[in-house]
């Protein structure tokens, strides 16, 4: 079974061409809802959790917007083509954009990082058959938080 799954992988990755950005954005467009789950260290303290979240890829806008115990917060960023597959990523805030970090995009999956203020986040998000799936990290000073999520499905 191992050596079916990683003969499928190879195929591929040996037929899949790295596609250029799209002029709407790197990201597919769309609006995913899902759930989320957390694991938190925080000087040695576990913490763990469950939570909601709202995607939206507009055109070079990424938005997400987290729902846990009774709060919202929201990470949002725009996108600008440096590459072939890859991107710049810049602040939302202010009125002078911020160049915060970078990211690429290829077949089915796309990766960033980024620094806002002291916090490091890096997160890779995998598109499949109308789904997002995300897994990333974020490291503030001596807390580290890891996540994934998985989207309820494409919202039409």
């Amino acid at each position: 079974m191992k050596y079916l799954a990683l003969k499928t992988a190879l195929l591929l990755s040996t037929t899949t061409t790295i596609p250029t950005l799209a002029a709407n954005g790197p990201m597919p467009q769309g609006s995913y809802e899902g759930k989320g789950r957390f694991l938190s260290d925080h000087q040695g303290a576990l913490d763990q959790g469950e939570y909601l979240v709202d995607t939206q890829i507009k055109d070079y806008i990424y938005t997400a917007t987290y729902r846990f115990n009774g709060e919202s917060k929201t990470l949002s960023f725009s996108m600008k083509p440096d590459t072939i597959a890859s991107f710049d990523i810049y602040s939302t805030n202010g009125s002078t954009p911020e160049r915060i970090g970078q990211g690429y995009c290829l077949s089915v999956q796309c990766h960033y990082s980024l620094k806002i203020d002291q916090t490091k986040i890096e997160e890779t998000l995998t598109f499949y058959e109308g789904h997002l799936y995300k897994v990333g990290s974020k490291v503030l000073g001596k807390t580290r938080v890891i996540w994934e999520e998985s989207s309820a499905g494409l919202l039409k």
